[in-house]
């Protein structure tokens, strides 16, 4: 072989290994196990991909998904998981170019959490109209740490909810008032309760007896 006809040869080889780089198919970026899950929350979970030409085409190829998830063409997963237990399933990423890559995931869900418990007994201790005021509301049970806010009617003017579960302020109005209270917890479970609070009026001044 001549050298013009070895240098042609180099030249076809080098063309077509800078052919293959650029047309790479996708590689899976994910990692397996994906994120766990619970039962009856809802759950999402984005797949990636690098490489290849975009834009990406994502299926599901073997096994299945958990109950009530299901997978997107742009390669999330979401809906809210019905059934506990581990699912092995396979996800085929495919490019522009209709070249693919195919990896087997894992994934748990849980069971469904109990829902937390609020503690706190109706009524609430007192209070008295321009007089600072300050209760704690306390939960158990669900999956903590906990969110508190206040649902349907509205709290004794003067007073707020923090989402710590800390109720306080300076009430402005006398009467009982009657409000709902939501607990969350962290995977989204929640519980509400009434609650009942007396706001006195400010206590009359007794006339200073007469000499």
């Amino acid at each position: 072989m001549g050298m013009r006809e070895r240098l042609s040869l180099f030249a076809v080889v080098a063309g077509l290994a800078l052919i293959n780089a650029v047309y790479a198919g996708p590689s899976i970026a994910t990692v397996s196990p994906l994120p766990t899950g619970t039962a009856t929350v809802a759950y999402s979970q984005a797949l990636s991909a690098s490489g290849g030409a975009i834009p990406y085409r994502w299926s599901v190829v073997d096994g299945a998904l958990p109950d009530g998830l299901g997978m997107n063409a742009d390669g999330s997963i979401a809906g809210t998981p019905t059934t506990p237990g581990t699912f092995s399933f396979g996800a085929r990423v495919t490019d522009s170019q209709g070249i693919i890559d195919q990896k087997t995931f894992s994934l748990t869900i849980n069971s469904a959490a109990a829902a937390p418990i609020i503690s706190t007994q109706s009524p609430l201790p007192a209070a008295t109209v321009d007089a600072v005021y300050s209760q704690t509301l306390a939960a158990s049970g669900g999956d903590g740490p906990y969110t508190w806010a206040a649902a349907v009617q509205v709290l004794p003017p003067g007073l707020t909810l923090q989402d710590n579960g800390s109720l306080n302020g300076t009430p402005t109005a006398a009467g009982t008032f009657n409000f709902t209270v939501k607990v969350t917890d962290r995977v989204g479970v929640s519980v509400t309760k009434i609650l009942s609070i007396t706001v006195n009026p400010v206590p009359r001044e007794e006339p200073s007896p007469r000499a």
